[in-house]
């Protein structure tokens, strides 16, 4: 009887094809999203990995700031911020991209890194908001208020020849994502 059952509905029944994407990358990774499209019958699944950085990855940051990685250092060759504990920057931009996509935004939430690291508490800075508050300024004299220099800047050196690189360098945290290749 399910034979014939079976045959009598072979034709009613409308043929569907496994467009399915099997997870082949050689890192793990979670699902952070998944949206149906009911009208095409279809599911998007959105999963976030964590990967090393390589030559060639694409970097952006928060505020149109972008670049290419075009090398890996490591720790004890890469330029340290001067100071006791002498931490290795993480990442340097290419100084004749910042000039054409530096913003104000991107140095506020530079040295406001500062501010939230030195007081271990977060640190907002809303740039464009309010006319009757200079939030440069703001930051500036939280800077002075907690004992860091007003401008941000900071000596950094290189290991390897000894000498420093800038009087004073701006140097601090920012978010930065890297983007999938194109």
């Amino acid at each position: 009887q399910i034979a014939m059952i079976g045959s009598k509905l072979k034709g009613a029944i409308p043929q569907f094809k496994d467009n399915s994407v099997a997870w082949e990358s050689d890192y793990d990774g979670h699902v952070v999203k998944v949206i149906k499209h009911p009208n095409e019958k279809t599911v998007t699944v959105y999963v976030k990995t964590k990967e090393p950085l390589q030559i060639g990855d694409k970097l952006c940051g928060r505020h149109g700031n972008k670049g290419v990685v075009g090398a890996i250092i490591p720790d004890h060759e890469m330029p340290k911020i001067d100071g006791p504990d002498g931490k290795p920057l993480e990442l340097i931009m290419n100084s004749s991209g910042i000039a054409s996509r530096i913003n104000i935004g991107q140095m506020l939430e530079t040295a406001a890194s500062k501010i939230a690291l030195k007081t271990g508490k977060p640190y907002v800075v809303n740039n464009f908001g309010g006319k009757d508050l200079d939030y440069t300024q703001k930051v500036k004299d939280d800077l002075k208020k907690v004992g860091l220099d007003p401008s941000g800047g900071e000596k950094i050196w290189d290991p390897i020849s000894g000498k420093y690189l800038h009087s004073k360098a701006l140097a601090g945290h920012q978010y930065f994502f890297k983007l999938k290749h194109q």
